[in-house]
């Protein structure tokens, strides 16, 4: 999906329906009624073709909510939009539930004034007429992230819930990590999470449940005493059903001035796989001057440990995980006193280092590998969780947690 600014300096929507080999089948142009603009965001694969959602924006005025029927081909059947009072709002999500409902997702921009945002839910019925909605008001501005339908068929959602307008001296929002779970059948709050975070601002954006109920976000974090424009670290948050945490880490702390986010997760077998993005920024000043985004993906264990990088964080090609060395092991663990890192191939190669890092993603213990039995001594830590990785030719190839008696 795509947007294409016309002559009138409106903007319509752009369909491309593409093969495996990423060629061009058909695509298509949806534009608006009168004066306003139309914004795709994402679609819903049906059986008789696909439901799009976005806004429908009349100028700087307001942004409406707005559904798309089309078919297989790419034709126009119907149409609807979901007015909106005085905000930017429209679908940012717009999921089917299983009760062949819908529920919407909207942030509400400069509302209740100009500056600040709140969260929008709203549900609909099989036929697409609303049964409620609610606004999420708070003092500060809110961030919006992801939707998901849990498997006691209610509702999960994710971003930043502002909690000052400003953190000096950086001017940046202050914001925190952020999960809220409601009833699907009116939108009532059945609990609401914050995650104390030692960043400035940080925000959570997709979000999936295991067969096990545990809750795992990926997100980003602005790097503390960070000066503005501020670079950001991807982040994973484990938490149970009833959103207590049970894992927060972090990745590419390397990344000195660049920005990393982790926008979505895909469950796999044992664990999942991170989706996320990095962009190389180039500043002039304080202006960010040139944007290069990359993509990347992490293997996550299934208590939300980063194992191994399953594509280049700073290129788009992928490998296959299992070809990725070496593969190490770590006994005992838990251990008060010092672990043995065992490598599970007989012979290691060269300029292999193990830089081990605490709960906060400070390193406290670098050390190069030149055996396929390693001993670290860990008497001198604090009793906690760190993370033990492997890094060759400036790449990570291996994760494992240790816990610290």
């Amino acid at each position: 999906m795509a947007h294409n600014w016309a002559t009138n300096g409106l903007c319509n929507g752009l369909i491309f329906k593409l093969n495996k080999n990423l060629d061009t089948l058909w695509h298509k142009e949806y534009h608006n009624v009168g004066d306003s603009s139309l914004y795709l965001t994402g679609a819903i694969k049906q059986s008789d073709g696909f439901l799009v959602y976005g806004a429908s924006r009349l100028y700087d005025v307001k942004a409406d909510a707005f559904i798309l029927k089309i078919d297989f081909d790419g034709n126009e059947l119907w149409r609807r939009t979901y007015q909106n009072s005085t905000f930017y709002g429209g679908f940012k999500k717009f999921i089917a539930t299983k009760n062949k409902g819908y529920a919407g997702f909207e942030e509400c921009v400069d509302f209740p004034s100009a500056g600040y945002s709140d969260i929008k839910v709203s549900y609909y019925d099989s036929l697409y007429n609303l049964k409620w909605e609610t606004v999420y008001s708070t003092p500060y501005r809110d961030l919006l992230g992801d939707l998901i339908e849990t498997s006691d068929s209610n509702l999960i959602y994710t971003g930043g819930l502002g909690i000052s307008q400003t953190f000096p001296p950086t001017g940046a929002l202050f914001t925190k990590q952020y999960i809220k779970k409601i009833n699907k059948n009116n939108g009532n709050p059945i609990w609401e999470k914050t995650y104390a975070n030692l960043r400035n601002e940080v925000q959570l954006w997709g979000i999936c449940e295991s067969p096990s109920k545990k809750l795992y976000s990926g997100g980003w974090a602005v790097r503390p005493n960070a000066q503005q424009p501020s670079p950001y670290v991807a982040s994973l948050l484990v938490t149970n059903q009833y959103g207590d945490s049970l894992n927060y880490q972090e990745t590419f702390h390397d990344t000195i001035s660049k920005f990393s986010s982790l926008l979505n997760l895909l469950p796999i077998n044992n664990g999942f796989i991170c989706v996320g993005r990095t962009d190389p920024a180039v500043y002039s000043g304080t202006v960010i001057t040139t944007f290069d985004d990359r993509n990347w993906l992490i293997k996550a264990d299934t208590n939300g440990c980063f194992m191994q990088m399953c594509a280049d964080g700073f290129g788009t090609s992928v490998v296959k995980v299992e070809n990725q060395v070496p593969f190490f092991k770590l006994y005992p663990n838990p251990t008060n006193q010092s672990v043995t890192v065992q490598f599970v191939t007989e012979d290691v190669s060269k300029g292999i280092q193990m830089i081990m890092y605490d709960i906060t993603g400070k390193v406290v213990i670098t050390q190069a590998v030149k055996d396929n039995l390693e001993i670290i001594i860990i008497n001198n830590l604090t009793s906690g969780m760190y993370l033990v990785t492997m890094v060759a030719d400036g790449k990570v190839i291996g994760k494992q947690k240790l816990i610290k008696e």
